[in-house]
């Protein structure tokens, strides 16, 4: 049979009932989230009940089964949301995801579905805490225990991972990724090297975690920056000078978005995320690129959105590779490297740009 994340947290749900209040804002979750990671769809009233014509709705009984026949409460007012406690937009991205799965399914969405649905539906954030949510729980050694016990134990190993990651961040930047070992990782962490591996498969799955902490802050900075200006050409321009400050302030994370777009897949489960967290990026500068063509400040005739994405994409990240990796051989032309920077982002403006009347 079949397995999904409903006979994963099934036997935490005996103890939801009689939960308190806290076990849930300790999660940060709300009920309509819970219908979504056990895949039930409920109409009309508030008892969580599922709608017996959804596929879902057998995973659901099933799930009552586990607890007794008692039902998931009906509803948890006033909690925090996935969102940082913005509970409108939260509500509105579970609205929308329950929308697209009605219709389009999957009938069973996991971490990976959820992820990638989000980077697609600029809600990267909350689909990566809701991603790392079902990856918890989807745990293999998770075991039956009261809720608030389990939300303790995963938050936990959260915060461990958490401190195996900065520290092999810390090294990163010290020393350089190919001089980082999962043993200078463990020392740094001041942890076992056996406690490491039971967290990151291999050094590579260490690489992961920090390039989709690359890719999010990376994300961030370009919202940021394409923010501060009112035409999708300026954005388009300030997203490009924003990622080569993200190359000067941290070079190592820069260097680690490379080492992932340039290997091959190899079957991590991180790098499902990370590739949602590119996608996430590039969705940020189709954003802009679109908003050029529709306030008539880029021209329409030099391809889609993402076509010119990539395309500004490749050339910007080589520029920044040459500028930070080719700097004797460049002064040795007499070319100052600011000087090059701004004049290859002119000449992309003047490619770009929509001609006066046309």
């Amino acid at each position: 049979m079949r397995h999904s994340p409903v006979w994963l947290i099934a036997p935490a749900l005996a103890s939801f009932v009689a939960a308190p209040a806290f076990a849930v804002q300790y999660l940060g979750i709300e009920q309509a989230q819970v219908r979504i990671v056990l895949g039930v769809k409920c109409h009309g009233g508030n008892d969580g009940r599922p709608d017996a014509s959804a596929a879902p709705a057998l995973h659901a009984r099933a799930a009552r089964a586990c607890t007794g026949g008692r039902r998931v409460p009906g509803t948890i007012r006033s909690r925090p949301s996935l969102c940082g406690g913005e509970r409108g937009e939260h509500l509105r991205h579970l609205r929308d995801l329950e929308l697209d799965l009605r219709r389009h399914g999957p009938a069973f969405p996991d971490a990976a579905f959820l992820r990638k649905w989000a980077a697609e539906h600029d809600a990267a954030d909350w689909g990566h805490a809701l991603g790392r949510l079902l990856d918890a729980l989807s745990a293999p050694d998770l075991q039956a225990a009261p809720l608030a016990e389990m939300i303790e134990s995963i938050q936990e190993k959260e915060r461990r991972r958490a401190e195996m990651v900065d520290a092999a961040e810390a090294l990163y930047a010290k020393v350089g990724w190919d001089a980082v070992t999962m043993d200078r990782v463990a020392k740094s962490a001041r942890l076992s090297r056996a406690l490491l591996y039971v967290y990151f498969r291999d050094k590579n799955d260490l690489l992961h975690a920090i390039t989709e902490r690359s890719l999010r802050e990376l994300r961030e900075r370009f919202i940021t920056a394409a923010g501060e200006h009112a035409t999708g050409i300026d954005q388009v321009q300030a997203i490009g000078r924003a990622y080569v400050l993200f190359q000067q302030e941290k070079p190592y994370r820069f260097d680690a978005c490379t080492r992932f777009h340039a290997h091959q897949a190899e079957g991590y489960p991180a790098e499902d995320a990370c590739a949602a967290a590119g996608d996430a990026v590039i969705r940020v500068i189709v954003e802009a690129l679109m908003k050029g063509q529709a306030d008539g400040t880029i021209r329409k005739d030099i391809g889609s959105p993402v076509q010119v994405c990539i395309m500004r994409w490749a050339f910007t990240h080589g520029l920044i590779q040459i500028a930070s990796n080719k700097t004797v051989e460049i002064a040795r032309q007499g070319v100052d490297i600011p000087q090059l920077m701004e004049g290859s982002f002119g000449m992309l403006r003047y490619m770009l740009a929509a001609k006066p009347g046309g």
